[in-house]
């Protein structure tokens, strides 16, 4: 979770996909990163990940979801 966090502020915007994915697999646990997930999902320029964001927020708490 952490370097999903610094990810975002470096505003790295190639890589954070593979973090999401790895975060996807705690499910629940993973809902620190939520508010981050958030974040690349709707603010990414690049549109082939925001998928991969979905997926790893869709395994988290569902609130999140819009």
């Amino acid at each position: 979770m952490t370097q999903l966090a610094e990810q975002w502020r470096a505003r790295a915007w190639c890589g954070p996909g593979v973090t999401a994915r790895r975060l996807a697999r705690f499910g629940p646990a993973a809902a620190g990163a939520v508010a981050d997930l958030r974040r690349f999902w709707l603010r990414t320029p690049h549109s082939c990940e925001r998928a991969t964001y979905l997926e790893a927020l869709a395994a988290t708490p569902a609130p999140y979801l819009p």
